[in-house]
């Protein structure tokens, strides 16, 4: 790693590591107590952006990334540890074998391809297409989904449907752009919905209920354009936002 990269930036990126991902109010009441045991000023409130950014630059040639994100809900800052590259060597090195990456990527293709822009596939279809793929047990198939939950890959609503966790949403950005596109006016066959504010994936929140309209919005961030705007934001279309149709399971 580059010569600006001190014990501290080490040990927080050590820390974000071994956490998958780190919640805002965690990183809020670890950070202080860090960067004091190496006799930083706690109170700056730029030392975190500057850390990671440091970090960031010394991982750029390494194809790794600290990605800071929001959560869709809460819009609170999320911290994850990210591989910015997809290739056959980088495959290799995972702890999947090839076909039960063949697994993940049909589950993937489940979840976005859900109707509605749900975003979500019904646990139990899960399991029975990853023991069709992977010629497994029901137990072994139900055991292999569990094994994406607690590796961060997807998470489990309280209506037993799979959705793509943060983490994979934003390890994935890319591969998901390329595989699916986006849904906008001028391509309808896209599938994936972005941000009007934030410019972030949209995997749970509302749209514009036009049909031919991809305008988006984290429920936090509909709130905020909706204080100084009624109108939907794409200048091709003329519906207002008052009923908007959720997105997300």
């Amino acid at each position: 790693m580059a010569s600006s990269i001190t014990e501290c930036h080490r040990v927080l990126l050590t820390f974000i590591r071994t956490r998958k991902i780190v919640l805002e109010d965690e990183m809020d009441a670890k950070f202080p107590i860090l960067v004091s045991h190496f006799g930083l000023d706690s109170e700056n409130p730029s030392l975190l952006r500057e850390y990671i950014s440091t970090i960031n630059v010394a991982l750029e040639k390494h194809a790794f990334k600290i990605e800071t994100i929001r959560d869709q809900e809460s819009r609170q800052h999320q911290y994850v540890f990210i591989n910015t590259r997809f290739d056959d060597v980088i495959q290799g090195c995972t702890p999947y074998t090839p076909p039960e990456l063949d697994a993940i990527k049909q589950v993937i293709d489940e979840i976005i391809n859900a109707s509605n822009f749900s975003f979500c596939f019904p646990q139990g279809n899960a399991k029975q297409l990853v023991g069709s793929t992977l010629k497994q047990r029901a137990s072994d198939a139900t055991y292999f989904v569990a094994r994406l939950v607690d590796d961060g890959w997807i998470e489990i609503t309280q209506l037993n449907r799979l959705v793509l966790a943060p983490a994979s949403l934003a390890e994935l950005k890319e591969y998901l752009a390329d595989r699916f596109g986006y849904f906008l006016a001028d391509d309808l066959l896209g599938k994936l919905l972005v941000c009007h504010t934030c410019g972030d994936l949209v995997t749970l929140g509302v749209k514009c209920r036009s049909r031919d309209c991809g305008s988006s919005f984290h429920k936090k961030c509909a709130e905020v354009y909706m204080r100084s705007n009624d109108g939907c934001p794409s200048s091709s279309c003329s519906d207002t936002l008052e009923d908007m149709v959720k997105v997300g399971p």
